[in-house]
């Protein structure tokens, strides 16, 4: 659902429809908080629907995230450069004091994360149906099971708007934007559940994963790929947040809260939160890469099910024929067969028993 909370425009203020004895204040919340327009997520099979847990808009009120580093940092989104990308558009300059920038082109498509695990992506542009002509909600492209349980992560990268890193049950994936054929990258089953995680806004190769243990994990995919860099126990209670900050260009902060609203802040390690030479260029080439593995083994995996397909449906077609025949077309053919496998049972016989010395070769005839 979306909402436009901005004040209304004219200097009247807004009056509720029903009339309540509660104060005003109060009344006009029933005309502020309510959602303009609702995506539906329908399964295949309605009338049932996803039940959503996390949800992911590629663009951003302004352009941020508002959640950087303040002074010389500045915001790690509009420093990089969108890359793999023809869905994102420049930011043009704002026509209107205090109305923020415009976006051309926006991107509309969405990700959702469920209580099931499954990962859905669509459009929640409107498209108009063929027989009243009224604009509707479109139904999602795609949906795939990724987790073993409810989705508790859906983050962006900062330095690649197509890429996500989703949490859940106890795994973790990495998604690229429009692939149909599954995530890029997946762990295995972790001992511990994850409860959140987030990208590193300094490095476009790490991110951290929080557990209901306590623990913090960091992932460096530029060190390794099967089991986290660095493992830390934070706090005795399961931890429900996560937020990295960059105070300056030498120092990033993590602040870590628990259930029980304890916060603890933690000094990220240099080896963290400053990035190796190129390390943009590298990591967009490996995530590029691993895109072609994906769509590689997804044809390999469709290519072997057709023949299988097709070998399944030879097979019954000659069973079919051999059915249908009268049977005494089909006696003499299964007896011949019969006989050859009997002369080849006895040949293979003899040989063993000649190897083994139980009984002597035949002596061969001269003339």
């Amino acid at each position: 659902m979306m909402w436009d909370t901005r004040p209304q425009q004219s200097g009247k203020k807004p009056t509720s429809p029903h009339k309540t004895t509660t104060p005003p204040s109060l009344t006009d919340l029933d005309l502020t908080w309510k959602p303009f327009y609702k995506i539906p997520l329908p399964r295949s099979e309605l009338p049932k629907t996803f039940s959503a847990t996390r949800v992911s808009l590629r663009e951003r009120q302004r352009g941020r995230r508002g959640r950087q580093g303040r002074g010389e940092v500045g915001d790690v989104e509009n420093q990089q450069v969108e890359k793999g990308s023809a869905n994102i558009h420049p930011i043009v300059s704002q026509t209107d004091a205090g109305t923020g920038p415009e976006i051309e082109g926006a991107s509309t498509k969405y990700f959702v994360g469920t209580e099931d695990g499954e990962i859905v992506w669509g459009d929640w542009t409107p498209s108009k149906d063929q027989e009243s002509g009224k604009f509707i909600p479109t139904r999602p492209d795609y949906f795939s099971y990724g987790h073993c349980g409810s989705v508790v992560c859906m983050e962006r990268s900062p330095f690649f708007r197509d890429i996500l890193l989703t949490a859940g049950g106890w795994t973790w994936a990495i998604w690229r934007e429009g692939e149909k054929n599954g995530p890029l990258l997946s762990s295995c089953s972790c001992a511990v559940q994850y409860t959140c995680g987030t990208w590193s806004p300094s490095r476009p190769g790490v991110f951290f994963l929080c557990q209901q243990n306590g623990g913090l994990e960091v992932w460096d995919l530029m060190d390794r790929s099967h089991e986290p860099t660095l493992s830390q126990n934070i706090s005795s209670l399961p931890i429900t947040s996560i937020n990295p900050f960059r105070i300056t260009s030498k120092q990033e902060m993590l602040a870590v809260g628990d259930s029980a609203g304890t916060l603890h802040i933690l000094d990220v390690p240099w080896a963290l939160k400053n990035p190796s030479t190129n390390e943009d260029g590298i990591m967009e080439a490996f995530f590029e890469r691993e895109t072609q593995r994906v769509g590689f083994s997804s044809g390999r995996t469709a290519a072997r099910a057709a023949a299988k397909r097709e070998s399944m449906t030879a097979a019954s077609a000659e069973l079919t024929k051999f059915e249908s025949a009268p049977e005494g077309e089909l006696e003499p053919v299964w007896q011949e067969e019969a006989r050859r496998e009997y002369e080849d049972y006895l040949a293979t016989e003899n040989k063993l028993l000649i190897e083994l010395g139980l009984v002597e070769p035949l002596p061969q005839d001269n003339d």
